[in-house]
This record gives C-alpha cells, structure tokens and sequence, in this order.
C-alpha cells in the first residue's frame, strides 16, 4: 500500500488521475490518499507513514522533490473595480483590500 498525502483540492482533481494511472500500470497496487492534517500528524515525510506527497516543496534529509507544475495566481475583482483602470504595481496590489480563497 502506498499513502499519498494530498490537500482537499488536489484530492479532487489529482487522485481521480492518478488512480486512472496506476489501474493502468498497477493494477494490483493500492493507493491510501490523507490529508494535510494527517501528513502533519504523521511527522510529514519525516514518518514512513507517508510515502508521497502533492503539495508544497518539502525539503530535509532523504527527501526528493520534483515539481510536476507550475500553479498561477490570479486575481478576480468586480468588473468596474477602481483598481482595474491601469495596472497595478505590486505596492498597490498589496495596499488593496483582499479575501484569500483556498480549495
């Protein structure tokens, strides 16, 4: 058995395609995905409880770390916003007011 640790979002669109994958290659493999708080509680990579994790880049002693992607940031305001009449400095990006989603 492996153990994935994964956030919620990545959970949603990350396992459906890596279980595809290994049905696939491995047929006779099994997957346990958990979450972020049980890769914490584990002792992250540190633990041999987790054997891979999608997330972050982690680092320290007997960890490998590839990325498989680059993740954008974007940035949504309502159409008509006084911050879309020319484009913003980063000084003004960060003087505006802000709401922080994460999935």
């Amino acid at each position: 058995i492996a153990t994935l640790a994964v956030a919620d979002a990545g959970q949603i669109t990350w396992v459906p395609r890596i279980v595809q994958a290994m049905r696939r290659e491995m047929p006779r493999a099994r997957l346990r995905v958990v979450g972020i708080d049980s890769l914490v509680s584990l002792g992250d990579l540190a633990s041999s409880e987790i054997d891979l994790h999608l997330g972050v880049k982690a680092t320290g002693v007997g960890v490998h770390s590839e990325p498989l992607l680059d993740e954008r940031t974007v940035l949504v305001a309502r159409d008509g916003h006084r911050a879309l009449r020319k484009r913003l400095s980063r000084e003004a990006l960060g003087a505006l007011e802000h709401v922080r989603v994460e999935m």
